[in-house]
């Protein structure tokens, strides 16, 4: 399965923080709202009904529930305020908006 994703310096050296050698990140659902879906990265574990992909030399899991909605993903991380933590925004595939992998 093909994933794609734009990771953000910022997003990529907090992934290189947290990333043990052997890292499964999990990129899931926090909560849905009016504003859409929100999603978070979470260490995690591979489990039985998930994809996983490379990218950019780190490893990531995904249930295959949310990979068959979206398949195309963007991630930044914002080190402090508020909103602290990763900002990923995720796109389905048939969206066509522009989109640099």
């Amino acid at each position: 399965k093909k994933m794609k994703m734009n990771l953000t310096q910022a997003a990529r050296d907090e992934l290189t923080r947290l990333d043990k050698g052997n890292t499964l990140f999990r990129l899931k659902v926090v909560n849905f709202s009016w504003s859409g879906v929100r999603f978070s990265i979470v260490i995690d574990e591979e489990r039985d009904g998930d994809s996983k992909f490379e990218m950019e030399g780190y490893t990531f899991v995904i249930s295959n529930a949310i990979y068959e909605t979206f398949k195309r993903f963007s991630v930044d991380y914002i080190p402090a305020g508020l909103r602290r933590g990763f900002d990923i925004k995720g796109y389905p595939e048939n969206e066509n908006e522009e989109f640099g992998c």
